[in-house]
């Protein structure tokens, strides 16, 4: 394909025709949805935090047509990228039921363990395939229809597709690809099924995809880039907080005489869509399962629905060291530093949503350089990239991603300033389209 389209609408022209190409059949459904950038507070989600995020002018469209061998054939082309060959996978509606049950089985030995105060024997499961590759990709987008299915989203009967995937949105940089694509397919697949212009019934399928995820994938999951992706309006910034589970707006950077950038120090060309890798900043990687730790044994949700949080978290972590000694548990002043940053980074998350609202855009790009400084000193982040960005014009800058293996920074650049570095720059997002052929 020699030109890469420039909008959402035609994207989607070029999705149907490679779909009919493929399959020799039109799509029944078709879904374009944006990528997402997150501004501030995706860290956060782990304790129950506040996330920010934009749609960005990056796509992602999947179509698809419904088939009768209880199978899921899967092709996707990455629009632009240098190789432009597809990406061929497939997998059996057993092999994905063939893990549901599996995840169910272990979940129910533990639950009797805890029970009888024994640890669970571990049930011998299969391995899940590493992410990045043509099978996990495969387990992603089965595990996503068996999440719906079993939600009674959309019926079983209705789970075997032939499914085309074309994409604009570069992978591993921090504009969520994998989430886009997984917003996609629930938003084509349940088209049919249910209202999807109703906000509860969007809640319903972002969770579905959150759940899937943590079962058929080694991926990170992020579930504000679900709902953004799938009720983010594009005028907007949306401001999702894990603490209830809401979704409000503030204005766009780009209403206050601010435009973002995205600084990659690999290609930004579209590229590999399957996802960067699990090659992330450990210190971030034990924080987090920390937390969920902390979470688990309070018996809440998140430490932030937790009242003195962080007091409480470090007597329980006391505990556990006077108990069980200190080996493979976080030190008292590695939590300390966690959970002071987890603090802070709630409250400038909070805050930035309200400099946008009230158009003081100084203070937002404070927020901003004071969280990037937060991420390199509490999690030992490289912010080389970042110190590039400012140097090059950015007012502000932070890193857009914690895979280590292709850094990214977000680059806040007022419009009336030049910004030297070689990047792309994001303009506002589309919102999430739907073509139904069942309901023309």
């Amino acid at each position: 394909m020699a030109q890469r389209p420039t909008g959402s609408a035609e994207l989607r022209d070029l999705a149907a025709g490679y779909h009919e190409s493929l399959y020799g059949c039109e799509a029944t459904a078709l879904a374009c949805v944006p990528g997402t950038a997150a501004l501030l507070g995706e860290y956060t989600d782990a304790c129950g935090g506040v996330v920010l995020l934009t749609l960005v002018g990056r796509y992602v469209v999947v179509s698809l047509s419904p088939r009768k061998d209880q199978t899921l054939s899967i092709r996707l082309l990455q629009e632009g990228a240098a190789d432009a060959s597809p990406i061929t996978a497939s997998i059996s509606l057993k092999e994905v039921d063939d893990v549901a049950t599996q995840h169910n089985e272990q979940r129910a030995q533990e639950s009797r363990g805890r029970r009888r105060g024994t640890p669970a024997k571990q049930a011998p499961h299969k391995e899940l395939p590493q992410p990045g590759t043509p099978q996990a990709l495969a387990y992603r987008v089965g595990g996503v229809l068996h999440s719906l299915a079993a939600r009674q989203l959309i019926p079983r009967s209705h789970y075997g597709f032939s499914i085309s995937i074309v994409s604009t949105i570069p992978s591993g940089v921090g504009l969520g690809a994998l989430h886009s694509l997984d917003a996609a397919l629930g938003l084509a697949v349940c088209s049919e099924h249910i209202d999807i212009s109703e906000a509860p019934n969007l809640a319903k399928i972002s969770e579905a995809l959150d759940h899937a995820l943590g079962i058929f994938t080694q991926d990170a999951v992020m579930p504000a880039r679900h709902t953004a992706a799938l009720r983010g309006k594009g005028k907007f910034t949306a401001v999702v907080d894990y603490a209830d589970g809401s979704l409000t707006q503030a204005p766009h950077p780009s209403t206050t005489g601010l435009d973002l950038y995205l600084r990659s120090s690999t290609s930004l060309t579209p590229g590999d869509t399957l996802g960067a890798g699990p090659s992330c900043y450990p210190e971030l990687l034990r924080a987090r399962s920390f937390f969920a730790q902390a979470a688990a044994a309070f018996g809440t949700e998140s430490l932030r629905l937790l009242p003195d949080a962080h007091s409480r978290t470090l007597d329980w972590l006391r505990a556990v060291h006077s108990v069980q000694g200190a080996e493979n548990v976080p030190s008292i002043v590695d939590a300390d530093t966690w959970l002071s940053w987890w603090d802070l980074e709630t409250q400038r998350a909070q805050q930035l949503a309200g400099a946008l609202r009230s158009r003081r855009h100084e203070d937002a790009l404070s927020l901003v350089n004071d969280s990037q400084a937060q991420l390199a000193l509490s999690y030992a982040f490289d912010d080389s990239l970042v110190r590039e960005c400012l140097k090059q014009g950015a007012a502000s800058a932070r890193l857009s991603t914690l895979y280590k293996n292709t850094p990214a920074a977000l680059a806040w650049v007022r419009r009336e300033d030049d910004f030297s570095a070689e990047a792309i720059k994001l303009g506002r997002g589309e919102d999430a389209t739907v073509h139904n052929a069942n309901q023309n």
